[in-house]
C-alpha cells in the first residue's frame, strides 16, 4: 500500500512539473515587444530611450539599431548608461520584464538627411546576429529651433509639472484669441486634455512678490487637485478663446492616467492678436507610466499579434 501511494505521489509531482513547464513555455514571447513612444525632439545630441517587453530570463543583448536605412549604435560606457544596460531588467513582472535601450542621433549623423526625420519602426540587431523589426510608435526629430516669443504679446509667469500634469501661465500685453491647438500625433490629441482660464494679470514685480511670499509654488495645488476641480474650460480648438490685454492666461493640461505608451512631445496653442499678429504657446508633455501586470498582458496580446 505504501509503495502504491509513493508511486501515485511521484506521478502527481511529475505531471505537475510537466504542466508547470508547459505553462511557463506558453507564457514566453518569441521576440521583444516595444512600447509605443510618441516623441518630438530637437537633434541636440541627447539620447532617446526606447522601452521593450521581453522574457524575464532573456540573455540577448542589443548591438545597434537601423532606422530608415541608417545604423545607430547604443550609448556605451557612460556614467548613466553602462555598456550592458540593454540586458538589465528595469521592471519585472510574472514572466516578463521591461528593458531599455538608449541611442543618440547626432547632428553630424543626420546632416545629409531631410528634416524632420520621422520614423515609426526600427530594426533592432542583437549580439547573436538575430534581428527584429520593431514597431516603436511615432518619432519626429527636427533641427533646433529658436522658440523665443516677443514679450510684446505676452510674458511668462508660472510653470509647474508633475503627475501627468503641466501648468503654465502667460500675462498678455495685447488683446488676443487662442484659435487652435496643434498636436503632432492624433494619439496625443486623444490622451491629452487642456483647460484654459483667464484672470486679472500681474506685473513682473507683483508676480515675483507672490512667489517670494508663498509657502509653495502657486500652481502646485492644481497639480494635485482632482481634474474636475481644476478651473477653466476644456479647449479643443473648435471655438476661439478670447484674452483681453492685461489678463493672465492659465493653461492646465493632463494626460490620460491609463496610458500604456511613453510620451515626450511638444504641442502648441496657436492664436492671433487683434492686430493680426500670430503667436504660439509651446507646451511639453513628458510621461512614462508604470505598467501593471494587466497592461503588460494586454500589450503582449495586442502588439505581439502584429509582429
Amino acid at each position: 500500500m505504501k509503495h502504491k501511494l509513493l508511486w501515485v505521489s511521484l506521478v502527481v509531482i511529475t505531471l505537475s512539473t510537466i504542466g508547470n513547464s508547459i505553462y511557463y513555455q506558453a507564457q514566453q514571447i518569441e521576440e521583444p515587444i516595444f512600447l509605443d513612444h510618441y516623441y518630438t525632439k530637437s537633434i541636440d545630441g541627447s539620447p532617446l530611450k526606447f522601452s521593450y517587453i521581453t522574457n524575464k530570463q532573456d540573455t540577448s543583448r542589443v548591438s545597434y539599431v537601423t532606422i530608415n536605412g541608417h545604423d545607430f549604435y547604443l550609448e556605451q560606457d557612460t556614467f548613466f548608461y553602462q555598456s550592458n544596460n540593454q540586458s538589465r531588467n528595469v521592471y519585472e513582472y510574472q514572466h516578463h520584464a521591461i528593458r531599455e535601450l538608449f541611442i543618440t542621433l547626432k547632428e553630424n549623423q543626420l546632416q545629409d538627411i531631410k528634416k524632420p526625420f520621422r520614423f515609426t519602426e526600427m530594426t533592432v540587431h542583437f549580439a547573436d546576429g538575430s534581428s527584429v523589426v520593431a514597431d516603436i510608435g511615432k518619432v519626429i526629430l527636427k533641427d533646433r529651433e529658436n522658440n523665443t516669443q516677443s514679450e510684446a504679446i505676452f510674458e511668462n509667469r508660472h510653470y509647474g509639472t508633475g503627475g501627468g500634469r503641466v501648468i503654465i501661465s502667460k500675462n498678455f500685453n495685447k488683446n488676443a484669441q487662442i484659435q487652435s491647438i496643434y498636436f503632432p500625433f492624433e494619439e496625443a490629441r486623444d490622451n491629452i486634455e487642456t483647460k484654459l482660464k483667464t484672470e486679472t494679470g500681474t506685473t513682473k514685480e507683483e508676480w515675483q512678490k507672490e512667489i517670494d511670499e508663498s509657502d509653495s509654488h502657486p500652481v502646485f495645488p492644481m497639480i494635485k487637485a482632482p481634474w474636475e476641480e481644476v478651473p477653466g474650460v476644456v479647449f479643443e480648438g473648435t471655438t476661439p478663446y478670447p484674452i483681453n490685454e492685461g489678463q493672465q492666461l492659465y493653461v492646465y493640461t493632463k494626460i490620460n492616467e491609463n496610458i500604456n505608451s511613453i510620451y515626450g512631445l511638444e504641442y502648441f496653442l496657436e492664436g492671433t492678436t487683434d492686430d493680426k499678429e500670430e503667436f504660439s504657446i509651446h507646451l511639453h508633455m513628458h510621461e512614462e507610466p508604470f505598467l501593471s501586470q494587466e497592461q503588460i498582458n494586454e500589450l503582449i496580446e495586442t502588439k505581439g499579434e502584429k509582429q
